[in-house]
């Protein structure tokens, strides 16, 4: 039976003020733990825990043996303002599922019981109902969330779709749910992370978004559809989907596919020349688009194919 997932609850302001805490204190050239924290605010130790507990599973921060530190990713976005601070715990948490999940649900016209009950049954939540509406409407008033913006409209992928004045990662996440559907939830945070990242900078950085992307194949083969299979001595995506089409777990024309996905992965960023052509290989954004969008429709071809054998591309 799948374990049931109790969704941490703090007040968020005081989040915000464990980030500046931690912050003011590394600035200081201090170390920042868990005890000093909890006694600096003077508030019940429960109180304060369950905010560093949430800080931590979000991974705004990192905790180990009683010190924290900040993620590079989130050391890079803070300075000591705190609306900055907001905006990097905001960022995080679009990577909580059931949130956007639930979000996604109300933009598209279910109602808030209705879509708290959805996400329960899906995440297998412990709380109730009536319990998960309350935390994620907080969540969502606190953090200036707008319902609207994460209506899953049937988009393409395009220039114009991901230029336009709502969030690029909101958007993002919009489309991708859009394009997996029924698929969002069962794909694992890091491909979803890789491809929300390729979209956003397939335009600056069409080499960076190939090989996001690509890096999303690869986990969701390894993590996703052969969980299963040890894998661990496959070097990419080549040789993990030679070992599927030796065990029959993919069609011939599928493994042509992602073979193909992965030769074009050797063309981004983390490769260097070509050997034939002592040249390195340049990639057009339009290109970049396009690749993000087949390997979307051959994770959805393949999760169909291991559902129930159907052949659907």
């Amino acid at each position: 039976m799948k374990e049931r997932t109790k969704i941490i609850n703090p007040t968020l302001s005081h989040c915000v003020e464990i980030i500046d805490y931690i912050w003011t204190i590394k600035k200081c050239q201090k170390l920042a733990t868990v005890n000093n924290a909890i006694s600096f605010f003077g508030k019940s130790k429960m109180y304060s825990k369950t905010a560093i507990d949430f800080l931590a599973f979000h991974e705004v921060v990192l905790i180990e043996n009683g010190l924290i530190e900040f993620p590079s990713d989130v050391l890079a976005s803070l300075d000591e303002n705190k609306k900055t601070m907001l905006a990097v715990l905001k960022k995080k948490i679009l990577k909580f599922q059931p949130l956007v999940e639930y979000m996604i649900f109300c933009a598209n016209g279910k109602k808030p019981n209705d879509a708290a009950k959805f996400v329960k049954a899906i995440y297998s939540i412990s709380q109730e109902t009536e319990q998960i509406i309350a935390i994620f409407s907080n969540w969502i008033k606190y953090l200036g969330f707008t319902i609207s913006e994460f209506k899953a409209t049937s988009f393409v992928l395009n220039e114009a779709t991901l230029k336009s004045d709502i969030s690029k990662t909101i958007k993002t996440i919009a489309i991708l749910k859009d394009k997996f559907g029924d698929h969002f939830n069962q794909l694992d945070k890091n491909v979803l992370d890789d491809l929300s990242e390729a979209l956003k900078c397939y335009e600056d950085n069409p080499k960076k978004a190939v090989n996001d992307t690509g890096r999303a194949l690869e986990d969701f083969l390894r993590l996703n559809f052969a969980a299963e299979i040890d894998t661990k001595e496959c070097a990419g995506i080549v040789q993990i989907v030679n070992l599927l089409a030796n065990q029959k777990l993919i069609s011939s024309k599928q493994n042509g596919v992602v073979l193909g996905l992965g030769n074009i992965r050797s063309m981004g960023d983390a490769h260097g020349v070509d050997k034939n052509f002592t040249e390195r290989w340049s990639i057009r954004k339009s290109s970049a688009l396009l690749y993000i969008e087949m390997v979307i429709a051959t994770i959805n071809s393949l999760l169909v194919f291991k559902q129930d054998q159907s052949l659907v591309f």
